[in-house]
């Protein structure tokens, strides 16, 4: 069941987060066109934007679920489009008013495809000036894997990260149009096009096809993560859960991330390494305070009571009855 608190907007507009979810409701409750959706949203946007920086730091957001490019859920300010993630570092880089960059993150991750290109976007820009990851709820899976490109990983008290890897499924729904008194025949050219197509039950070699595929992008994630915490590929696999999540301190432990502190903290004490040009170190430390003890629960707990668990490749049961839901208003 997605809660209000899904997905947390610390770091967006909140009159663009309340529009959108006025909008969904309507759209979900049928009292919505496509074309009345397009008229309130307007255009969806082509680009970011974002407040000039303070004390020489710019914060990026990066929240909701990740898609390579704009779509109706980033025009709604629902989610984040990596392409425009990518081309606005590119123009901090080269921006002289800023000497600092914050990637603000609370994302459970999303589409595979531009997740790799983000994070080198992230190393480039780094070697013009520092980029540290503020999370400022949860980094899951490739809202993670964007973060270990950053010099420094800052996590709230409460927040949490992880879920490294890929996954994929089918769904067979040839027993449900059955039932309907469908039957879909399907023509191909190639020998494979209609490999895990939805209208047949699932192959041998189809879910052998599913799992390299699925093996490729979580052996990339890995070898990525292992190269942004300056750990090996096997610390990768042995430490950082295999797909499991962790509250701050069990992560800072395990080295997945550098310190606990909030998003304000950590602008103000990249505000500080800008203005003195020294790395990470005591000074700035006391910006972020010392690690505090953890909360209450047990991460187990805390796995339990997540809302929304969005992994790499985006595919969750709500996303997918979301777009269904969107399909269906368009007809």
């Amino acid at each position: 069941m997605m809660s209000e608190s899904t997905v947390l907007l610390s770091i967006a507009d909140p009159a663009i987060y309340g529009r959108g979810r006025a909008i969904l409701a309507d759209l979900t409750t049928g009292r919505l066109t496509a074309a009345d959706v397009t008229a309130r949203l307007g255009q969806p946007k082509q680009g970011l934007t974002l407040a000039r920086p303070e004390g020489g730091v710019a914060v990026v957001p990066l929240f909701g679920t990740m898609f390579r490019g704009s779509n109706f859920l980033t025009a709604m300010g629902l989610a984040t489009a990596t392409d425009q993630v990518a081309g606005l570092l590119r123009q901090l880089a080269v921006d002289e008013e800023v000497g600092g960059v914050v990637v603000a993150v609370d994302s459970g991750g999303g589409e595979a495809i531009g997740v790799e290109e983000l994070a080198a976007t992230v190393r480039q820009v780094r070697q013009a000036k520092p980029v540290w990851a503020a999370v400022v709820g949860s980094a899951f899976s490739a809202a993670y894997w964007i973060a270990t490109a950053a010099e420094q990983i800052i996590v709230t008290p409460s927040g949490m990260v992880g879920s490294i890897g890929a996954l994929a499924y089918h769904v067979d729904e040839s027993k449900a149009l059955e039932g309907a008194g469908i039957k879909v025949t399907l023509v191909t050219s190639s020998r494979w096009k209609a490999l895990n197509n939805p209208y047949e039950p699932a192959t041998a070699e189809g879910l052998a096809e599913m799992q390299a595929l699925v093996d490729d992008y979580g052996g990339r994630f890995e070898r990525d993560v292992a190269r942004g915490r300056g750990v090996s590929v096997d610390r990768v696999r042995a430490d950082f859960g295999q797909g499991r999540v962790f509250t701050t301190q069990p992560a800072i432990r395990k080295g997945m991330i550098d310190r606990e502190g909030t998003r304000e903290t950590a602008i103000r004490a990249m505000q500080l390494r800008v203005k003195t040009g020294k790395p990470l170190g005591a000074t700035a430390a006391g910006y972020l305070g010392a690690p505090a003890a953890v909360l209450g629960l047990s991460d187990d707990d805390r796995r339990r009571r997540l809302a929304m668990h969005f992994t790499l490749d985006g595919k969750h049961d709500e996303a997918e009855r979301l777009r269904r839901r969107l399909r269906l208003a368009a007809r």
